[in-house]
This record gives structure tokens, C-alpha cells and sequence, in this order.
């Protein structure tokens, strides 16, 4: 079995440094060699990390490297069984049918973390990504709660509970030896940070008190490495960790003991972690920091070292557990400051500590047991049925785009072939109406000679006409009309829709009621009124019932809203303009204006688009 795997960022191969979210991919990939199964990495060739070490990537990998243009290709040229997207889905851009088990692992929050960042993703975007997986993975339990709600969005609600499989954060059963601090016992005990530096990471309070501690007792030492990535938006939080990190920078230069460093190889790392003391990775509390199941946090424990630590996170329980570390407050300092003077003072439970630790990442966190949900799957693969996403509702459309109800039945025929019902359109980009229908019996077939369906406007124009053979009304099913192809109603808009039920001989000989429509008791929106018989000669039964019956129709929403879309903005830019706002429209042009030229670029889309509405409005 061969699996491609599209990492988000750079993997440790050779001497290269790596991410969290590079260290998962990495995880995911020895886990499943560890069971036999093949794997391709493919790394993203633009990442930060990517530019700055690009020289340092292995020839093998760096013809594997991808850009959002060159997925496909790269899974057509290598015929895999399966497809991982690891460690987001955000990476994720196959443009074409994935007729192969499509898994995608979702290590942490996008959202919140780009939120934070000051460049949101798209949630469209997200379920409509999620909406197309076979199978997902989950870092964490609580992550895996949290992403079942995106998942219920997405249109899709699992029938089994494996849908979404937990596999932790995990390293190598093959635990790192320890190290003899090779420097001077006045430099012990070693306090050691490492990974990025992002807006949704605040440590300045623990790393500021162990800097001071340190001045302080003229004892000890910290080295932290890695630096904030570069400025990806320009949010409040993401400055405020610039500016924590040139102020730790500036105590570097200030004391020999203190030490900050950029980016190192992976293996070089590790050896560091090997000779160090003790770990600081006490975060502030945000909603990113409470879901995230901490990759450097277990590598630290993977190299014998205890964590100075936060007391919200799920991997606090198994911490606490195992006596690993030191669960702080990180919302004050008390407990920050006594247990840096815990580690300051008493060796012996730093060396039981940092035991604990390896003890914990070798019964629960190491790739040969947690990678087997997922080999479950890929021995067992199911390809999950398509569904529609829709942000927001828990099924694949909003119930507000369905009736709702105890339905009854509303014949059509005899002396009531012409009906009339006015409606609201309940949402914006709305593509069509679906008429339940049901025919009494296969006999009746032959006593039709069709429908006709039109959709009006208050003022009785003509939206859309169609009309339908008895040989294509169905015993049981629905009718779908569909607005023409450039017209896309208003929510909130008012219309009325008619059916007139025709045969040869006229309907005054129809003396059975031959069509069955779907009905409600009393009108509910968005149906305004019961529908009115519009023959001449019939009684108004409908308006003359006490529990007046309604026509079901049900709306589709359309899943290509593109045009809709720039209509929305062109009308948001002409709003902010009279506004006197010309620079948010100078801002939001230089953003979407590319998008939109690829759009209308398009030419033979475009012609083949123009040609079908006007064939609609010909037929209309």
C-alpha cells in the first residue's frame, strides 16, 4: 500500500528544522513505515521555513515539493492508494474528483489561530474541505468535539463514531538517551524553550520570571530557540509577541545567561533538549491554547525533560497523572515563581520529574501505537457519500429551505387544475423550488396530459415556465425548477407560484384527482396564504377549509456562488463608496480583484454560461 502525503510545512529529513505542524506530518509518516506502509511526502516549497531553508533540503524531497497548482499533478504522477493532508486542512486544493480514500489530519484550529494571526481562513472554505473527507484525523480528544461541530456544518453527520479518529501527538518508541551538560555546574540547572513564536502563544510571563529568577539568584541558565515568523497580518496579539520577543532578545544581551537563538536542525535540537534541565511552556489562556495537544510539550518529555506547564490544556491530565512536571496558573505568577524555585532547589525531584516524563510519552505517546486508527482505515477504507456543506445547520440544507410539519395531501384535478400560491424566498442565493409530487396510481398516468409549472412575480411577469410530460412526473418524487441562470431572487422576495394541470379533452372531464401534492396544515412561512383555485367555474375549497392547506415547496440553495458573491461586493464597494470609504475599496479591490479576472477570464465558461440563459429566457 502506498500513501501520498502533502505536508504543511518543512519535516525533519537530514538537518532541517521543523514546526509543530512539520513534526506531526513526520509522526504520521514513521508511524505508518512502522506498519509496512509506504509513504510520499510531499512539503510545501513556500512556507517560511521553506524560503529560509531551502539549500538544506534533500534533492529526493525538493522534486516532491508542491504549490497550490501542482497537487494534482503530483498525485496523478505517483498512483497512490490513499491521500493524507497533514497536519490542516487548509493546504488542501485537489481540484479534480479524489477517487482514492481522502484523509485529512486535523492538528489544532486554523480559525482560531489565523484569527488571531489577523488573517482569518475561510470558513466556507473549511467545511466545504471537510465536507469531501473520507476519513479525519484528530490530535486531541477535546480538538476531536471540537472539529464534530465543523463537521455537522459541513453537511455531514457520521453515523460512525470512527469518522474522526483520535491519534495524539506522538514521537519514535526509541526514547533519546540523556546527556551530560558538558558546560559549568554554576550554569545548572539548564532551562531550555523551543518551536515558534505565534500570536496565539503568550509565555512572556514564565519566561520573563525565569529570566529574572536567574539574574536574580546568579545561577542557571535559559536557551530559547526559534523566532516569531514573519508579520502575517496586523493584529493586536501577533505585535504584542514581536515586542515580547525583542525585550527577552535585549536580556540576552544583558546576561551571558541568557541565551536566544534562531532556528536549528531537528537532531541538533533534540541534543540540546538531551543536556537540558528542565522545559518552559507555560502559555496564557486562549481558546487555541485550551484545544491544542502540544507537539514540543511531548517532545520535551521525550528527552527526559519535566515542563513548567499550563493547568487548562487536555494534556495537563496526563501530566498531572504521571507527576511530569509543573502545572502553573499562568493567569498570575505565585505558582510560576514557586515552581521555578522548586526547580532551583531541589534536584532530586527535577531528576524523578524528568523520569515521569519519558515514563508518560512511552506508555501513551509513541507512533506504533497511535497510528493504528489510522491503518485501521486504510486496510478497511470507506469512501464517505457526497454531501452538500452548509455553514451553519447540522444537515445538509437549513431546515428554513424545507417545509416543516405534519403533512397532508392536496389533490390536483377534477374542477381544480389551476392553483395559485404565493411565496417568500427564506435565504439569499437561492438556485430553484422542488415541488413534492405523487401520482394516485400508475393508471392515472394515462389520464394527464402534463403540468405546467410557472413562477411569477407579484406583479405577474414570468420568472420561469416549465412544462412537464405526463411520462416524466414521477409516482413518487419531486420537481425541480430552477431560476434562470443570471437571476438569483432576493431573500425576503415575494413570488407566486402556479400549476395548471393539462390534458387532451380538457380538465373539465377530469373527474378523478389523478396528481398528489405535498401540503401543510394552515399557511406557515414562507408560504403566505392558501393556494386559490383559479378555474372559473371551481369553488375557492382551499380558502373555504378552517385548516387551510398549503403547497410544500422546498428551496436549493446554489452550491456555485461565485457570481453571487461579486454581486455582493460590487454592491458592498458602491455602499462604501458613498460612504466617502474609498480606501477599504482600494484595499478589498487589490484583494479579490485577481480572483475575479481569473473568473470572467474564463472566456469559453463565460460564452457557454451566456448562450444557456439566453436559451432560458427564450423558453421563458
Amino acid at each position: 500500500m502506498k500513501v501520498l502525503l502533502f505536508s504543511n510545512d518543512l519535516m525533519p529529513f537530514g538537518e532541517l528544522p521543523t514546526s509543530g505542524g512539520g513534526l506531526r506530518c513526520y509522526q504520521l509518516m514513521r508511524g505508518l513505515e512502522s506498519k509496512g506502509i509506504e509513504v510520499i511526502a510531499s512539503m510545501p516549497g513556500f512556507t517560511y521555513l521553506a524560503k529560509k531553508h531551502y539549500p538544506q533540503i534533500p534533492p529526493e524531497y525538493r522534486e516532491l515539493l508542491w504549490t497550490f497548482d501542482t497537487q494534482d499533478d503530483i498525485l496523478r504522477r505517483e498512483r497512490p492508494d490513499a491521500v493524507l493532508f497533514a497536519s490542516n486542512w487548509d493546504h488542501f486544493n485537489l481540484k479534480g474528483d479524489v477517487d482514492i480514500p481522502l484523509i485529512i489530519d486535523l492538528h489544532g484550529s486554523r480559525l482560531v489561530e489565523t484569527s488571531m494571526w489577523g488573517r482569518p481562513v475561510s470558513t466556507e472554505r473549511k467545511v466545504k474541505v471537510l465536507s469531501r473527507a473520507d476519513c479525519l484525523l484528530a490530535a486531541g480528544k477535546r480538538q476531536r468535539l471540537y472539529f464534530y461541530g465543523w463537521l455537522l456544518q459541513a453537511g455531514r453527520v457520521c453515523g460512525d463514531e470512527h469518522f474522526i479518529r483520535y491519534i495524539p501527538i506522538s514521537l519514535s518508541p526509541e526514547l533519546p538517551l540523556r546527556l551530560e551538560f558538558c558546560g559549568s555546574d554554576d550554569l545548572l540547572p539548564k532551562f531550555v524553550s523551543g518551536g515558534g513564536w505565534f500570536p496565539w502563544q503568550n509565555q512572556s510571563r514564565a519566561v520573563f520570571a525565569v529570566c529574572e529568577e536567574i539574574v536574580r539568584r546568579q545561577k542557571g541558565s535559559i536557551a530559547i530557540y526559534g523566532t516569531p515568523h514573519e508579520r502575517q497580518g496586523n493584529s493586536a496579539r501577533e505585535e504584542f509577541i514581536f515586542d515580547t520577543y525583542q525585550r527577552v532578545a535585549n536580556l540576552a544581551k544583558r546576561s551571558s545567561r541568557i541565551g536566544v537563538y534562531d532556528y536549528v536542525g531537528r537532531n541538533e535540537l533534540i541534543d540540546i533538549y538531551r543536556s537540558s534541565s528542565v522545559a518552559v511552556e507555560a502559555m496564557e489562556y486562549n481558546l487555541e491554547r485550551e484545544l491544542a495537544f502540544t507537539t514540543r510539550t511531548i517532545e520535551y518529555m521525550w528527552c527526559g525533560l519535566p515542563v513548567i506547564y499550563n493547568n487548562y490544556s487536555e494534556l495537563s491530565e496526563h501530566i498531572a497523572e504521571f507527576d511530569a512536571g509543573w502545572l502553573v496558573d499562568t493567569a498570575g505568577i505565585d505558582s510560576i515563581n514557586q515552581a521555578v524555585s522548586e526547580v532551583f532547589e531541589d534536584a532530586l525531584l527535577l531528576a524523578k520529574k524528568g523520569s515521569n516524563a519519558a515514563s508518560l510519552v512511552a506508555s501513551r505517546f509513541t507512533w506504533d501505537k497511535t497510528i493504528l486508527p489510522l491503518v485501521d482505515f486504510l486496510e478497511h477504507p470507506v469512501k464517505a457519500k457526497a454531501v452538500e456543506p452548509v455553514l451553519g445547520a447540522v444537515c445538509g440544507r437549513p431546515a428554513y429551505l424545507n417545509y416543516q410539519g405534519e403533512t397532508v395531501d392536496v389533490h390536483l384535478g377534477g374542477k381544480q387544475c389551476r392553483v395559485e400560491q404565493e411565496f417568500v424566498i427564506p435565504a439569499e442565493n437561492i438556485r430553484g423550488v422542488e415541488l413534492p409530487v405523487s401520482l394516485a396510481n400508475e393508471a392515472a398516468r394515462s389520464a394527464i396530459g402534463g403540468l405546467e409549472i410557472s413562477i411569477l412575480t407579484r406583479g405577474g411577469l414570468p420568472v420561469r415556465r416549465l412544462k412537464i410530460m405526463a411520462s416524466d412526473i414521477p409516482i413518487k418524487g419531486r420537481l425541480n425548477i430552477s431560476f434562470p441562470l443570471f437571476f438569483r431572487p432576493r431573500g425576503g422576495s415575494r413570488f407566486r407560484l402556479r400549476l395548471n394541470l393539462v390534458r387532451s379533452g380538457g380538465c373539465d372531464s377530469m373527474q378523478a384527482f389523478p396528481l398528489i401534492l405535498d401540503g401543510l396544515e394552515r399557511a406557515i412561512y414562507p408560504f403566505i396564504a392558501a393556494p386559490q383555485v383559479l378555474d372559473a367555474t371551481a369553488t375557492n375549497d382551499c380558502s373555504k377549509k378552517k385548516k387551510a392547506e398549503v403547497i410544500c415547496l422546498g428551496f436549493i440553495p446554489d452550491e456555485n456562488n461565485r457570481l453571487y458573491r461579486i454581486e455582493l461586493l460590487t454592491k458592498r464597494a458602491i455602499w462604501l463608496l458613498r460612504r466617502g470609504e474609498w480606501k477599504r475599496v482600494f484595499r478589498a479591490t487589490k484583494k479579490y480583484a485577481p480572483k475575479i479576472v481569473r473568473l470572467f477570464g474564463r472566456y469559453s465558461s463565460i460564452i457557454k454560461a451566456f448562450k444557456l440563459a439566453m436559451a432560458e429566457r427564450g423558453r421563458v
